[in-house]
């Protein structure tokens, strides 16, 4: 017993021997959703339609910190998978129809994290948004971006911390001798403390496209 609750001890604190330093800093998270939900739209005759519908929502996500300055993150989402659907890429819900059927899963997110510093960072993969938005206005919260990013963050003053965010995420992936429609994005910020309760970030951004005009980028809705 002895023996047992020592090895539970080492693990918990990521010490054991026996299994690899990246099991035993593995951390699971996820979350259910249930919700019933009625929407109205207001015709031109000025009548009604309705809409309702029971929602659900799953998550489930694994993290794990392989070494000092490398982590690794994955999760999984309900949600819609078919490509060029208005909802496909923001989107995590499933409604109750179609006679029973099987809701699909898929992978919300995968990517890798590097520190070389502790100021500075590299992510790849299809990643959770790296970019400070203080609202929806521009980014839906559900929508993980695929490609890479670096990021810089430094306090260079006591109460202002600055940031910068350089990344290249790809649109969609053409065959041929085509290239490949991208998204580039630029964002430089800071924080300013003003009090122990009181503080005030801004940031800008600037967005550049390639290789979209004229194009039927699969999986974007145009509506």
């Amino acid at each position: 017993i002895e023996t047992k609750e020592a090895m539970k001890k080492e693990i918990a604190q990521a010490k054991s021997e026996v299994l690899p330093s990246w099991i035993q800093t593995m951390k699971l998270k996820g979350d259910f959703r249930l919700r019933y939900q009625m929407n109205r739209t207001d015709n031109a005759n000025d009548t009604f339609s309705y809409r309702n519908r029971g929602r659900f929502r799953l998550r489930l996500g694994v993290e794990s910190k392989v070494n000092d300055k490398l982590k690794v993150a994955a999760g999984l989402s309900t949600g819609i998978t078919t490509a060029g659907e208005p909802d496909a890429a923001r989107s995590t819900n499933q409604s109750f129809t179609d006679a029973f059927a099987k809701k699909p899963v898929a992978w919300d997110y995968a990517y890798a994290e590097y520190n070389p510093f502790t100021w500075a960072s590299v992510i790849a993969g299809k990643m959770k948004n790296p970019l400070w938005e203080p609202t929806d206005m521009i980014w839906d919260t559900d929508i993980n971006p695929e490609g890479g990013v670096f990021k810089l963050s430094k306090r260079f003053m006591p109460g202002l911390d600055l940031f910068a965010t350089a990344g290249a995420f790809v649109l969609d992936e053409i065959s041929g001798d085509s290239a490949d429609p991208m998204m580039y994005v630029t964002q430089f910020g800071g924080t300013y403390n003003l009090g122990s309760r009181t503080s005030l970030k801004g940031s800008f951004s600037y967005y550049n496209f390639s290789n979209v005009k004229h194009r039927n980028i699969e999986g974007a809705s145009y509506d």
